[in-house]
């Protein structure tokens, strides 16, 4: 569920610094901040999952619930939901 984000990788430095090294340095820290700052940068594009499956969601991953946006941590618990319907047999009603 939760995106991965792969990050710019430094450049090593040279020996002696120029300004080659110094304008890479400076494209890799812009991009890198632009990334930290935006908001959406591993919120999905569709839409979240509801309380009702964050039984099945994995730790770290992010679900809504009553327009709060939650992360599955290790120590929560939620219980989902479930429902079943059987019959067993007949039953007869006599009114006397």
């Amino acid at each position: 569920m939760t995106q991965k984000t792969i990050r710019t990788v430094l450049p090593i430095p040279p020996p002696e610094y120029d300004v080659l090294y110094i304008n890479q340095l400076i494209r890799v820290l812009d991009v890198l901040i632009s990334e930290v700052r935006n908001p959406d940068i591993n919120i999905p594009n569709t839409a979240l999952p509801s309380v009702g499956v964050a039984n099945t969601l994995s730790i770290g991953d992010m679900f809504e619930d009553d327009s709060f946006l939650r992360v599955v941590r290790a120590e929560d618990v939620h219980s989902g939901s479930l429902s079943a319907t059987g019959g067993v047999g007949t039953v007869t009603v006599v009114l006397a």
